[in-house]
């Protein structure tokens, strides 16, 4: 499982423009994450800002793991950061506020 995947499918994307596309003969704006790669299709009326339809997403091999909900990609994204360093386990217990 990549660390980005956890990420995202924690937290969300982080989407960054990617330009345009073309299909059918109807423009769409493109977006790709900046952590996982995942692309994303809108198709918005740039005179309004209106967003026509549903996005459609393309997503990197492996990422559709199927089955879990957004609590277990959290338990998996902290697990990372506890590995990598970022986070660190409290040594002691916090008292009764």
């Amino acid at each position: 499982m990549s660390e980005n995947f956890a990420r995202c499918r924690a937290l969300r994307h982080a989407w960054d423009p990617a330009g345009e596309v073309e299909v059918r003969g109807i423009k769409l704006v493109a977006f790709q994450c900046s952590y996982c790669a995942t692309l994303r299709y809108d198709r918005w009326d740039t005179r309004t800002g209106q967003r026509w339809g549903n996005s459609s997403y393309s997503w990197p091999e492996g990422y559709r793991n199927p089955g879990h909900d957004q609590s277990w990609w959290r338990v998996r994204y902290v697990e990372t950061l506890y590995a990598s360093g970022v986070l660190s386990k409290p040594t002691t217990k916090r008292g009764k506020r």
